[in-house]
């Protein structure tokens, strides 16, 4: 057990923090309104188990879990399931390559006529706005569905590890 002097957790994720994985995933399992304090999103209680079980088998992060559901790669509609996209990506990484590519414009493009400050500040924060459509492109688009393939690879393998033990005791 953990020994705690002085316990003045103001907000449940602090508490959340305190506890064992295991202690911290039945509780999740349990009540609705812990499972919403650590995910920030709700489901069906039979639904919860079929989470921590995406989360424990593709060894992810609560935070990416919330990552994946608030970009639409972890889909709860008929059950619970990462469907990452191959078309969704390949629009990202064309969207961030067309952002790179006019932030370098922006940026190495010379204005006509002798250069202000105005004109500079502009030019700088055109190029500033195309290299963060560049990471927003990224990190919304790209980002997600790699992580579930990565989560979807590690969870096939843990099943056929399931599968052979279980064949082998039989």
């Amino acid at each position: 057990h953990n020994y705690i002097e002085n316990l003045s957790v103001r907000n449940v994720r602090d508490f959340m923090r305190l506890m064992e994985d295991a202690e911290c995933d039945a509780k999740a399992k349990d009540s609705e309104g812990f499972f919403k304090a650590r995910f920030r999103f709700s489901v069906a209680p039979e639904e919860r188990s079929e989470v921590i079980r995406i989360l424990r088998q593709g060894k992810l992060t609560d935070d990416q879990i919330i990552y994946m559901r608030r970009t639409g790669v972890l889909d709860i509609k008929d059950k619970v399931a990462l469907r990452p996209s191959y078309i969704v990506e390949a629009v990202g990484v064309l969207a961030a390559l067309l952002a790179f590519v006019l932030g370098l414009v922006a940026l190495f493009a010379e204005p006509y006529g002798l250069p202000s400050l105005v004109v500079l500040g502009k030019q700088m924060c055109l190029t500033f706005s195309f290299f963060g459509m560049l990471g927003l492109s990224l990190y919304t688009f790209v980002g997600p569905h790699r992580l579930a393939r990565r989560a979807r690879g590690r969870m096939a393998s843990a099943e056929a590890k399931t599968r052979t033990q279980a064949e082998e005791e039989q």
